[in-house]
């Protein structure tokens, strides 16, 4: 990622109205200036929701290690709900 502002979205597919809510988590990178995790959770409702924005601002060029929780707040390996890998989007 270029240094500058940015924001993260992705869709998710939620079986249930329940929390934990599934979440986005940009991790830290202090080379790049992100010096705390940032976490962003769904919103509330059933089928296709929207994650964020999670904004973040990098003060030089560098990478980030997104997350996507599951709503049992665990990595996804065999989650409960779905992630759209087409809809991620990072302006």
């Amino acid at each position: 990622m270029a240094a500058g502002a940015h924001s993260i979205t992705v869709k998710v597919k939620q079986a249930a109205n329940a929390s934990p809510r599934p979440s986005l988590v940009v991790r830290t990178n202090p080379d790049i200036g992100v010096n705390d995790d940032v976490v962003v959770a769904a919103g509330m409702g059933a089928g296709w929701v929207t994650i964020g924005p999670a904004s973040i601002t990098a003060t030089s060029d560098g990478a980030v290690w997104v997350e996507l929780r599951n709503n049992l707040d665990a990595p996804i390996a065999s989650a409960p709900c779905y992630f759209d890998t087409e809809s991620i989007a990072m302006t």
